[in-house]
């Protein structure tokens, strides 16, 4: 959205108790934690936020980690996102007869891997939907 590039939240101040996120970049913070489903980033940001955590800790698989090692890879966290360069002309030809896949393809600058992943999800809905 929009308004995404001009969070006010996205700040080291914020008004909240406990901020949840993912975890992106979690293996260059933690090289040797191996989680393949992703993984979820809770930020204490009062006292009382840290006392729910401690609550509710005991039923959860947790690891603690620096604020830098936390904002390292999720800077939306500290600072409002810049739009991508090419959303503009992905948002006006969204209407278009083309696929959402065409689309992208065309308009954001996608890696190899990213792709290639978006290949093999396109053939596995082909076949889920047969």
């Amino acid at each position: 959205r929009p308004s995404c590039h001009n969070c006010y939240f996205a700040n080291v101040n914020r008004i909240a108790d406990i901020t949840l996120a993912d975890f992106w970049g979690i293996e260059k913070t933690l090289p040797d934690f191996n989680c393949f489903d992703g993984v979820s980033l809770v930020l204490c940001n009062t006292f009382k936020g840290e006392e729910i955590l401690s609550l509710i800790a005991k039923g959860l698989d947790s690891l603690e980690v620096s604020y830098s090692g936390a904002i390292r890879n999720n800077s939306a966290l500290v600072h409002s996102e810049r739009p991508h360069p090419q959303r503009g002309r992905f948002f006006r030809n969204i209407n278009s007869a083309h696929k959402l896949t065409h689309l992208i393809h065309k308009n954001l600058q996608l890696t190899c891997m990213t792709r290639m992943k978006l290949h093999v999800l396109s053939l596995c809905n082909k076949c889920i939907n047969k």
